[in-house]
C-alpha cells in the first residue's frame, strides 16, 4: 500500500507583492502549474480529503491531495481554474473572520484570461474569499472549503520583547486584535493598515491563538516605549539596536511584573476557543449549507485539548502541526509537502520536494540524499 501525500500552498499568483511582509507565503503560479503536471507524469491520483481519509490515507496507487490555507482570494482566481483545467479536486481552508463578506461580486479568473476576456494585469487582486466565491467553486464539484479557525491570530504570551513596530514590519497579529474588522484589508491596504499603530509600539513574544491566554501589554509601558521613538530616523531602522533601546523601559516592568496589565482567564480563553473551534465550523456550515469535516490549524499548532475539541465538535480530522508526531491518522492529516523555487528553479524546487516525498515514503536513497542537503545547509 503506498501512503496519500498531501500537498499545501498558501497564495498562488501570478506575482510576488514586494511590500507584502509576508510575500514567502507566494508561490508563482507557473510553479504551481509545474506541480500539477508533475503529479500527471508520475502517476498520481488527485483525490479529496474525504476519499484519502475514508481510506485511512493508503491505496494500492499513487494518490494525492492538493490543499491551500488561508482563503485567499488568488485561490478563486487562479487555482480553481488550474483545477477544473487538470480535474483534480482541491480543498481550501477559510477562516472566518477573514472572508469578504463585504464584497458581493466575485472576481475575474484565468478562464476570463484564457477567453479574452480580461488580461493578467486586471486579475491582480489582493484579498480573500469571499462566500459567493465559495459557493460556486463547490457547485463545480472540484473544491471543497473547510476550516482554518475563526481567527488565525498569533497573540502575546510572554513578557519577552521581540520587536517595535516600523516600516514594513509584519503587525497583523498586533494589528488585527485591536482592530479586527481591518484584518481582510491587510495586504491591499498595507500601508494604512500599519499606520493603526504607532511605530515604535512594543511586540512581545506571540503564540498561536488556540495555545495560549491572551496576555494584553500595560498601556502605560506602550505609550512609554512609543514616547522614545518619536524622533526616531526609520529608515536607519535596525531590529537589534531598536528592540535594545526598548528593552530599557521593557526590563523595569518585567522587574515588577508590570508587562501585561491583563491576562485572559481559563474561563475567558475556554470560551475564545470555542469560538475558533466550534463556531467557525457552524458559521461556515450555515454558510455552505453542508457538513464542514476538516480543520486546519493555523501556524501548524496545536494541542491535545483544541484537537479533542475540534473531534468533539464533528471535525473527521485536525492537520498535525509542527509539535504533534503520531502515526495514528484516524483523525489526523498526514505530513503535508509542498514545493518552492530553489535559486529561482522551478525544477530545483520540485527535486527537493520530490526526495522529501521518497523520504517519507522510506526510499533509502532520499534519506541519504536529504542529509546531503542538510549538510550543505540547502
Amino acid at each position: 500500500m503506498k501512503k496519500t501525500i498531501v500537498f499545501y500552498y498558501h497564495s498562488i499568483s501570478q506575482r510576488i507583492k514586494n511590500d507584502w511582509s509576508r510575500k514567502y507565503l507566494t508561490l508563482e503560479v507557473n510553479a504551481f502549474e509545474a506541480l500539477l503536471k508533475y503529479l500527471i507524469n508520475n502517476k498520481y491520483k488527485v483525490i479529496s480529503l474525504e476519499e484519502a481519509h475514508a481510506n485511512n490515507w493508503n491505496f494500492k496507487e499513487k494518490t494525492a491531495c492538493l490543499t491551500f490555507d488561508d482563503g485567499f482570494a488568488d485561490f478563486y482566481i487562479y487555482v480553481y481554474p488550474l483545477l477544473k483545467k487538470y480535474k483534480m479536486p482541491g480543498t481550501v481552508f477559510v477562516s472566518t473572520e477573514f472572508v469578504e463578506d463585504y464584497r458581493k461580486e466575485t472576481l475575474p479568473t484565468l478562464q476570463d484570461y484564457w477567453a479574452g476576456n480580461k488580461n493578467m494585469k486586471e486579475l491582480d487582486y489582493w484579498g480573500y474569499l469571499n462566500w459567493e466565491e465559495m459557493r460556486l467553486m463547490e457547485k463545480s464539484g472540484w473544491v471543497k472549503v473547510e476550516s482554518h479557525t475563526a481567527t488565525h491570530m498569533k497573540y502575546s504570551s510572554g513578557p519577552i520583547l521581540k520587536d517595535v513596530h516600523h516600516p514594513g514590519s509584519n503587525c497583523l497579529y498586533p494589528v488585527g486584535l485591536l482592530y479586527p474588522e481591518l484584518k481582510t484589508k491587510y495586504i491591499r491596504e498595507s500601508e494604512a493598515f500599519e499606520r493603526k499603530l504607532s511605530y515604535g509600539y512594543p511586540f512581545f513574544e506571540e503564540k498561536s491563538a488556540v495555545l495560549t491566554p491572551i496576555h494584553f501589554p500595560n498601556s502605560d509601558l506602550i505609550k512609554e516605549v512609543i514616547e522614545i521613538f518619536k524622533d526616531y530616523n526609520w529608515a536607519n531602522y535596525e531590529k537589534t539596536k531598536a528592540v535594545a533601546l526598548a528593552e530599557n523601559i521593557v526590563k523595569q516592568y518585567r522587574q515588577n511584573d508590570n508587562v501585561f496589565e491583563k491576562i485572559e482567564s481559563k474561563e475567558e480563553m475556554e470560551k475564545r476557543l470555542h469560538y475558533e473551534i466550534v463556531e467557525s465550523k457552524n458559521i461556515l456550515e450555515k454558510n455552505l449549507e453542508r457538513p464542514i469535516s476538516f480543520l486546519c490549524w493555523p501556524h501548524g499548532d496545536n494541542d491535545k485539548k483544541s484537537h479533542d475539541m475540534a473531534i468533539k465538535a464533528g471535525f473527521l480530522a485536525t492537520s498535525l502541526g509542527s509539535k504533534v508526531q503520531t502515526n495514528d491518522f484516524s483523525d489526523r492529516i498526514p505530513p503535508r509537502f509542498q514545493n518552492k523555487l530553489i535559486n529561482n528553479s522551478i525544477r530545483l524546487g520540485l527535486f527537493k520536494m520530490d526526495m522529501k516525498i521518497k523520504e517519507y515514503q522510506g526510499a533509502p536513497f532520499a534519506k541519504f540524499i536529504s542529509k546531503v542537503y542538510k549538510l550543505k545547509g540547502k
